[in-house]
């Protein structure tokens, strides 16, 4: 596979200041292991699972009560 044109275009500025880290202007190795890390803590938190979503719906409703 020839990678010369499976990277993301970086913007200067953005290369300047994050120099290629992080999640979203990393690449290669160093982006699939930030994305590990996001993607494993997201999940602790309760991301892609349903049990929030009653009390999400609740607070909801009640937000919308108040603008009513």
């Amino acid at each position: 596979m020839d990678d010369n044109y499976s990277a993301r275009a970086q913007p200067f500025i953005f290369e300047e200041h994050f120099h290629g880290k992080g999640l979203t202007y990393a690449d290669g190795e160093r982006w699939l292991i930030h994305r590990k890390f996001a993607m494993d803590s997201l999940k602790k938190v309760g991301m892609g699972k349903l049990f929030l979503q009653d009390t999400i719906l609740d607070e909801l409703t009640d937000v919308f009560s108040s603008i009513d």
